[in-house]
C-alpha cells in the first residue's frame, strides 16, 4: 500500500489495477502548471509525464483513462488555455461549466 499523498502538487493518476490481465501499478505525476499562455517544458518535466508513447487501445488515444489525464494536463500545459479555447466552439464549453455544476 503506498504511503497517502499530502503534496497537493502530486496527483495520483492511478490507483493501480489489473485491466484485461495486464497489470498497472499506481502512478503518481506532478502535473505541470496549467495556465493562460503556453508552458515550455524542460526535460525534466517531458520526462516526467506519465505516459511513453502514443498508443490506441481499444478505439481511444493513449490507453486507459489515467494516460489520457495525464497526458491532457501535459498538453494544456504546453500550449496554454488560451490557445485550447480557440479549438472548441464557446457554447461547447459553456455546456460543458454548466453540466459540470
Amino acid at each position: 500500500m503506498a504511503e497517502p499523498i499530502t503534496d497537493h502538487e502530486v496527483v495520483v493518476v492511478w490507483d493501480g489495477e489489473t485491466i484485461d490481465g495486464r497489470e498497472y501499478p499506481e502512478q503518481r505525476y506532478s502535473p505541470p502548471p496549467v495556465g493562460l499562455d503556453p508552458h515550455p517544458f524542460d526535460i525534466a518535466e517531458f520526462e516526467a509525464i506519465p505516459v511513453e508513447k502514443l498508443e490506441l487501445w481499444d478505439g481511444v488515444l493513449y490507453g486507459p483513462t489515467f494516460q489520457q489525464e495525464a497526458m491532457l494536463v501535459a498538453l494544456l500545459s504546453n500550449v496554454g488555455l488560451r490557445r485550447a479555447l480557440q479549438l472548441v466552439p464557446r457554447e461547447r464549453w459553456l455546456k460543458a461549466l454548466d453540466e459540470s455544476r
